[in-house]
């Protein structure tokens, strides 16, 4: 078993043949290349995961507005059928009694009121 106190070795890339015929800094370099390529592809990731999002939240908002217009439209139709119920209604049949006799009313004045107007005759401008 090995001590909790001394470190585990710590496995490197490259084999032991490999890291004696290379100098350190030829190591450290592919440690860097190694890294920076596990970097790109992470973001590739990233960025693949963020657009599979967006996609599906896009998607999700489609169907809501989608939801939302059947209920309008419901809502729509259901006032409209109300509308038409308010024809019916005596209060209504009682407006429009009231003002067809308005109308009446007013066409019977214009018609006695014929004949009687003030025509002046010879009239001069000063």
């Amino acid at each position: 078993m090995t001590d909790p106190q001394t470190p585990a070795p710590v496995p490197t890339p490259t084999s032991d043949a490999n890291a004696a015929k290379k100098s350190p800094l030829d190591v450290l370099e592919e440690i860097l290349q190694d890294a920076q390529s596990s970097q790109a592809q992470s973001a590739d990731d990233k960025a693949k995961q963020q657009a599979a999002a967006e996609a599906e939240e896009l998607k999700q908002a489609e169907e809501v507005q989608a939801q939302a217009r059947i209920a309008d439209q419901k809502h729509i139709e259901e006032e409209l059928a109300q509308l038409k119920t308010i024809t019916a209604t005596p209060e209504y049949q009682a407006r429009v009694d009231q003002d067809e006799k308005k109308k009446q009313e007013e066409t019977t004045q214009q018609e006695a009121g014929q004949g009687f107007e003030i025509v002046q005759i010879q009239h001069k401008k000063i």
